[in-house]
């Protein structure tokens, strides 16, 4: 259903990334943001992000960027 496009990692409680919903084409989001139904964009880590109902911490879904061309 979310598919991760790219992401800028400014701390886990800031940056943003390029989330793409339900085949939709992709938008940005920063962490707060409300990525679909109830979901926020809870935090942003290197080459992956945190969607959840709340900020407080509570487990949620777990998006990775694919990985690069060329990596083992």
């Amino acid at each position: 259903r979310f598919k991760l496009l790219g992401v800028i990692a400014q701390g886990s409680h800031r940056g943003s990334a390029l989330i793409a919903v339900d085949g939709e084409p992709a938008k940005p989001y920063r962490v707060g943001d409300s990525v679909a139904d109830g979901m926020l964009l809870q935090s942003v880590k290197g080459r992956s992000v945190t969607l959840a109902p709340d900020m407080n911490g509570n487990q949620g879904v777990i998006l990775e960027m694919p990985p690069m061309p060329g990596t083992p």
